[in-house]
């Protein structure tokens, strides 16, 4: 037994997503979800059902494309994959209940950053933007 839970990448999921789309075989497309499932802990198969069908566990949040561009061009990228399902759980929770008034614009940049970038060190510029608390 492992003392610490491996956690399933979010790439993994993306990957599934990928190979789901690409094939029209019905059983290639159930091998490829039940294999991306069978590597899930418990409490991620939930959140991973929720990507994998399109509808995250928060439902909508408030983050659009020009959201997902701003933290995109904000980011350094990482060398490789290392962003688990349960982070991006985490920073959509975190999205979720940042409100008021230009929180997308900029809280929501930040949340994302997180996870699209290597290092966080440099703050993304934001005016208007506050999240509560």
């Amino acid at each position: 037994m492992q003392p610490y839970p491996v956690r399933v990448l979010l790439n993994a999921v993306v990957e599934t997503s990928r190979a789901v789309a690409a094939t029209r075989s019905r059983n290639t497309k159930i091998e490829a979800l039940a294999a991306t499932l069978r590597a899930c802990e418990p409490d991620e198969i939930a959140t991973v059902v929720s990507l994998l069908t399109g509808e995250p566990r928060q439902g909508r949040i408030g983050v659009g494309w020009a959201t997902l561009s701003a933290a995109r061009t904000a980011a350094v990228p990482a060398a490789h994959a290392t962003v688990t399902v349960a982070e991006l759980d985490g920073v959509l929770d975190g999205i979720q209940v940042t409100t008021g008034p230009g929180s997308a614009s900029c809280s929501h940049v930040r949340h994302l950053k997180k996870l699209t970038s290597s290092s966080v060190s440099s703050p993304v510029s934001c005016d208007r933007a506050r999240s509560p608390g």
